[in-house]
């Protein structure tokens, strides 16, 4: 990137846009919070730099803001409860979860495999993969880590995928989010009675 000494406001507007748009195709977020974090990049260049003042290299400053304006935007959606999915309105991942690990191998199943094998044939079969051995094995991260030889980490981050995967591919199957629904709330009811 070249390094800009003086910025006018065009040149701003321009380079700030250019970076967040970047920031949020390497994020995976929708396009349309370009201009949102382009607002708050340059609401946070404003504060940090008034009146006439600006960092060294302006490029370098938004660059760097930009990827924290992205991170953040990045934490505040995984942090936001899942919508629009069925008449409970519970996030389907959590639901699939839950009834994988009600299906493991110390439990009575509590939904029936049919449903959760669909529900695992909606994403590819290493996010499958991972999904069954993470939550129906039982097996931790750090042994899955082990296990592919990747860092923990990496093992985390897969994990995230094929949980936001499934997200996506169960918004297109309410008979499946139904299904997890109605395991999910038989298995939340007899649990609560026993603590």
């Amino acid at each position: 990137m070249p390094i800009v000494l003086c910025m006018d406001h065009d040149e701003l507007m321009t380079q700030a846009r250019r970076i967040v748009r970047a920031q949020v195709r390497r994020a995976r977020l929708d396009r349309d919070v370009i201009d949102d974090l382009t607002q708050e990049l340059l609401v946070k260049y404003l504060q940090a730099w008034p009146g006439s003042d600006e960092p060294d290299n302006p490029a370098a400053w938004l660059q760097h803001a930009a990827g924290n304006v992205v991170i953040d935007r990045v934490r505040k959606n995984k942090r936001k409860p899942a919508d629009n999915y069925g008449q409970g309105g519970d996030d389907p991942v959590a639901l699939l979860v839950a009834t994988l690990r009600a299906a493991g191998p110390t439990s009575l199943p509590v939904v029936n495999d049919g449903v959760w094998q669909a529900a695992l044939g909606l994403i590819p079969p290493a996010d499958a993969d991972i999904l069954r051995d993470r939550f129906i094995g039982g097996t931790s991260a750090a042994e899955l880590a082990t296990e592919l030889g990747i860092s923990r980490a990496a093992v985390d981050q897969r994990v995230a995928r094929a949980k936001a995967r499934i997200r996506e591919a169960l918004v297109h199957r309410p008979d499946l989010v139904e299904a997890l629904q109605s395991a999910h709330q038989h298995a939340y009811l007899s649990d609560n009675r026993f603590r």
